[in-house]
């Protein structure tokens, strides 16, 4: 008896200390987030804008045009994610005639991120500027003017929520302070700017020989802008958008007051439901790492227990004979030990990795030992 106490008192403790290890080994999850690097149309008659956010969108002309093409955003969707140097796991470049953006998820904070998105904006207009005599002196008036700050054209959004309402708004063509002036949900051009959103989306989010830069994370986003985008135009969704068809020539404060009922109707359900599902995705993340970090623990004290070798000949995974029927009843056992954890997850709830760790590892042990 005493040996048997004595042996598990030994595996409950290595048992901490793996579990310890592993969960500091945790990917990001609450450390991370999702931001939005946006750059607007210069306003040109000002006296106030500078001469750098001028030849910046003189590049974006010559180079992206007045929207992305989708060959042109994935690769500078690619671009970004290659300049995080792993920071940034998801990137999604999108343009129109009014702006650039830059959406990421990351564990970088909001001056880091916009530091980095600016030095490969630099790269890239020395690259359009290398034949020039001043190209060189030009790339180092952009880093220099993004100082220890932000630079005086960028501004950036940190939050699903906030970002998700910011593009909703503008795939639904909803007045803003660049460009749209009236909301015209039967515009054909603002119809395109919803258009040319998609495509940006299908182009970063398909595999074409190296993993897409738009995942889940991203994707959950953009698949809810769409979804307010359309929605913003489907009089199903929003009935008074028959009010202000062009025939009925609807004066500017109906136009207005039904542009209010599509943030209401369209616009806010679609950035509920991101938030939502953005969280369950992060618990995803957390549970899948959860779930495996326990079943290595389980794994190391039935290993522990019965001698590596007999379990690398009668539990591991691989084992295809009639003896790998062991592992299967550790691992039955493990799984069962999870359920109550697993749901206590996907409600939001705390669990405690050791004690879980701890009691999988003790029904792995029961039932590869009987």
């Amino acid at each position: 008896v005493f040996y048997g106490c004595t042996r598990w008192a030994i595996i409950s403790f290595l048992l901490r200390c793996v579990s310890s290890l592993l969960s500091s080994a945790l990917p990001l999850t609450s450390s991370s987030e999702t931001r939005l690097v946006s750059v607007l149309r210069p306003n040109w008659k000002s006296p106030l804008t500078s001469a750098i956010h001028k030849r910046f969108w003189y590049w974006k002309l010559d180079t992206i045009g007045l929207a992305t093409e989708n060959l042109k955003s994935r690769e500078l969707s690619d671009q970004v994610i290659r300049t995080g140097n792993g920071a940034f796991c998801e990137a999604i470049v999108i343009a129109n005639c009014a702006r650039i953006e830059v959406l990421v998820h990351t564990r970088f904070s909001s001056e880091e991120t916009i530091s980095l998105i600016t030095e490969m904006f630099c790269v890239e207009l020395e690259l359009w500027e290398r034949n020039a005599n001043s190209a060189e002196q030009r790339s180092r008036d952009l880093a220099a003017e993004r100082g220890e700050g932000f630079p005086d054209f960028m501004t950036i959004t940190s939050g699903v929520e906030e970002i998700t309402m910011y593009l909703a708004k503008i795939a639904a063509g909803l007045p803003d302070e660049n460009g749209v002036e009236i909301f015209s949900p039967y515009s054909s051009r603002d119809q395109h700017v919803l258009s040319q959103l998609k495509e940006c989306f299908e182009a970063a989010s398909t595999s074409v020989g190296t993993p897409p830069p738009c995942r889940a994370r991203l994707g959950c986003i953009l698949r809810n802008v769409l979804a307010a985008g359309k929605s913003s135009r489907d009089p199903s969704a929003v009935p008074e958008l028959a009010l202000i068809r062009p025939a009925l020539s609807p004066s500017k404060d109906l136009v207005q007051s039904v542009a209010g009922e599509v943030l209401e109707k369209a616009i806010q359900p679609a950035v509920r439901r991101c938030v939502s599902e953005s969280i369950a995705i992060g618990r995803g993340s957390l549970i899948a790492t959860f779930r495996g970090n326990v079943e290595t623990a389980a794994r190391a004290a039935v290993a522990m227990e019965i001698g590596q070798s007999e379990y690398d000949r009668n539990c591991r995974s691989d084992t295809h004979d009639g003896l790998g029927r062991r592992r299967d009843k550790w691992y039955r056992a493990v799984r069962r030990e999870l359920h109550a954890p697993t749901v206590a997850l996907r409600e939001g709830r705390e669990v405690d990795e050791a004690v879980v760790a701890e009691l999988a590892s003790k029904a792995a042990l029961e039932a590869a030992t009987a």
